[in-house]
């Protein structure tokens, strides 16, 4: 019967938690959990149930966590059955508690509340919810119009161009793998030319300087962009986490058109031409636009990371442009206004870096 008894609560020791001890007639200690008191017998947890043991003639003392001797076989139990019950029913309900909070995250962060854990489990510690950064673009696409006018037509081609940009960003984890993104992207460009304009008379052989005169453009676009990131694996660190992201944007330019004449004589041309050509840039580098795309990010701590994405934008450029010549001493007039309403789709690459806090 030794020998069986030994059998029984041996593997109970090897697989579940052991707060308590039954001491054998024959003074062998062995670990358990035990589950609940009865007048006659013990029921000790097992890990896929529970074993009756009979406290005669097999059981010399029982020892309880937190409690101390509870059973002897002298003298049985020494408190009453209903209290020590309670006790265990209370313990069970802590033991609970504890294994919820290991598993879920705090309220005010991601911090695991854990014991003993291993070095793998350390490299899980949460990562903060809040950050901001910092992204470069290499390419970042507008439009400029190429306008030409003749006698009864004006011609706009929209010609697209790509300049690096630079972008901040803020961003706040609503969950540890989605989070709300916030952007501001500018960009800006002035260009400055000096021309000249030369004819060749039909009765000389020698050209003749007919205007001089110097342009200056100058262009800044500002993009707001409010979106959301998925990550796919949760962060941590030392740990790449790819996500996928998309969101809504809106962008708004600032155009700016200067003609200055550096002939030494006034003009004698008497045609004029008018246009709202500031204006229709401004319409066509201010769309809306949708966007799509994925990335991935490299946490070196829980306070530091780099990532990179690419993004797919969906934009609507639209625009009026008017136009108007006037030959005073010919009454020629010309008087054209052109709409333009395309759509296009184009892919960016940023990289950048993000703080958390």
């Amino acid at each position: 019967m030794k020998r069986l008894l030994c059998l029984i609560l041996i593997p109970i020791g090897l697989f579940a938690q052991l707060p308590d001890t039954v001491i054998s007639n024959a003074s062998l200690k062995l670990p358990c959990k035990i589950s609940r008191f009865e007048d006659t017998r013990v029921l000790l947890d097992e890990k896929n149930g529970f074993m009756i043991v009979n406290l005669t003639p097999n059981i010399f003392q029982i020892w309880l966590s937190e409690k101390g001797i509870v059973y002897t076989k002298s003298d049985g139990y020494v408190a009453a059955l209903t209290d020590l019950n309670q006790f265990l029913k209370e313990r069970e309900k802590r033991a609970k508690k504890e294994r919820s909070q290991k598993q879920k995250p705090g309220i005010e962060g991601w911090t695991r509340i854990t014991t003993n854990r291993s070095d793998s489990t350390r490299a899980e510690e949460s990562i903060p919810r809040g950050s901001i950064g910092i992204q470069v673009s290499p390419l970042n696409f507008y439009s400029v119009i190429q306008v030409d006018a003749d006698e009864d037509y004006l011609d706009e081609t929209i010609m697209r161009y790509g300049s690096a940009s630079v972008g901040s960003n803020i961003a706040w984890r609503i969950t540890k793998k989605l989070s709300i993104v916030g952007e501001i992207w500018h960009f800006s460009e002035k260009e400055i030319g000096r021309y000249e304009d030369y004819y060749n008379s039909s009765y000389t052989s020698e050209y003749t300087s007919e205007s001089k005169y110097k342009v200056t453009t100058e262009l800044s676009l500002w993009k707001i962009i409010g979106g959301i990131e998925w990550s796919l694996l949760a962060p941590r660190p030392k740990r790449v986490s790819p996500f996928l992201t998309a969101g809504i944007g809106k962008q708004f330019a600032f155009y700016n058109y200067k003609y200055d004449n550096l002939d030494e004589e006034p003009s004698s041309s008497t045609t004029t031409t008018k246009s709202n050509f500031e204006e229709f840039m401004e319409d066509v580098n201010s769309p809306f636009f949708l966007y799509v795309g994925y990335g991935a990010e490299y946490f070196f701590n829980d306070s530091f990371s780099i990532f990179t994405h690419i993004r797919y934008t969906h934009q609507r450029i639209r625009g009026t442009y008017h136009y108007k010549q006037e030959n005073t001493s010919t009454e020629y007039l010309l008087n054209i206004e052109n709409k333009i309403d395309q759509s296009n789709t184009q892919q960016d690459i940023s990289i950048g870096l993000n703080f958390y806090f």
